[in-house]
C-alpha cells in the first residue's frame, strides 16, 4: 500500500483541511456527483438527448430522418 503525504492530499487522521471528516468530505463529493449523473441519465431520455445519441450511432441516417445534425453538434 503506497504512503499518502498529508500536505498533498489536504487530509490527516481522518481530518481534512476544511474540518470535515473524511466520510463527510465523501458525501459532500457525492451529492453533486449524484445530480450530475441523475440530470445525463435525464438528458439521455429525453427528445433532445435521442437525437444526440443518434448522431453518435449513425450521424447520416440521423439527417436522412431530417434532423439538422450541424446545428446540433454545435
Amino acid at each position: 500500500m503506497a504512503h499518502h503525504d498529508p500536505a498533498q492530499t489536504g487530509c490527516y487522521q481522518r481530518r481534512c483541511v476544511s474540518g470535515r471528516s473524511a466520510t463527510e468530505a465523501y458525501f459532500v463529493v457525492l451529492g453533486p456527483v449524484l445530480a450530475a449523473h441523475l440530470f445525463l441519465v435525464w438528458l439521455t431520455r429525453t427528445p433532445f438527448g435521442a437525437v444526440i445519441s443518434a448522431i453518435k450511432s449513425d450521424e447520416t441516417r440521423t439527417r436522412f430522418f431530417g434532423y439538422d445534425v450541424t446545428r446540433m453538434k454545435h
